[in-house]
Order: structure tokens, then C-alpha cells, then sequence
């Protein structure tokens, strides 16, 4: 069991994988992404501070995976999401259509990933119609 300071220390680096994240879209440059990012804030519970019981860090999600330890102990498959809202440069030129629209969207969520995935930030990304799944250290 974590005592407060481990819970902190996850916390902090929570909110520093956040700030990473926010800090890389913020500086997607043009030819990947027509309309920059203006800023990326958090919705999630935990990384607002505000969740009872802050995010771990998952295990499957550390850079240096111990063989031992789905043997020893019982990890969960899935990585709780902590969710942000990107807000992008304004434009007058979205279209009306919704479908047309949502097109326009995914279209942007892919330009991020293929940002994201870029070389020099390397960072893993899922993207679907609707959202990206963004896996940070």
C-alpha cells in the first residue's frame, strides 16, 4: 500500500505526463495539423486532483516491463483513461453538414496521431471516429 507520499508522487507524475502531452500539441507544426492547437485541459477527475483515489501508474505501461510480474500479481487489461479537451484555433471554414463535419474531425484526430507518432515525440496513439487514445509514460 502507497503511504501519501507515494500517491503524491503518482499524482505528480500524472499531471507531468499531462503537461508533456499538452506541451507536444501545442507545438504540432503546421504541415501536420492546419489548425494549431491553442490548448489541451483536462476533464479527468485525477488529473484535476479531485478523484478520491489518484490514478498508479499502470503496470503494463512502464518502459521497463518486469517478466515477473503478471506471475505475481493479478494486473488489470485495461488502463483507466484520463481524458482532455483539445480547443484548436478558430476557423470560420467548419463545415455544416454533421457527417461532413465528423469527417473533418476524425481527419484532424489522425493528423494528431500521426504527429504524435512522429519520430521525435514518439508516443503511441489508437485513433478512432470519435476520440485518441494517447499512451504516455
Amino acid at each position: 500500500n502507497p503511504g501519501p507520499q507515494g500517491l503524491s508522487g503518482d499524482l505528480a507524475g500524472l499531471q507531468g505526463a499531462s503537461e508533456a502531452l499538452s506541451k507536444h500539441l501545442r507545438s504540432l507544426p503546421a504541415s501536420v495539423l492546419p489548425l494549431p492547437v491553442t490548448s489541451a485541459q483536462s476533464s479527468s477527475a485525477s488529473l484535476r486532483g479531485c478523484a478520491p483515489l489518484p490514478a498508479c501508474p499502470h503496470a503494463l505501461a512502464q518502459p521497463a516491463l518486469d517478466p515477473t510480474l503478471l506471475a505475481t500479481r493479478s494486473v488489470p487489461k485495461c488502463i483507466t483513461p484520463h481524458t482532455m479537451v483539445l480547443s484548436l484555433e478558430g476557423s470560420g471554414k467548419w463545415p455544416d453538414d454533421p457527417q461532413a463535419f465528423q469527417r473533418t474531425k476524425t481527419a484532424f484526430l489522425l493528423s494528431i496521431a500521426q504527429g504524435l507518432q512522429a519520430p521525435e515525440i514518439g508516443l503511441h496513439c489508437a485513433c478512432a471516429p470519435d476520440h485518441l487514445d494517447v499512451l504516455c509514460e
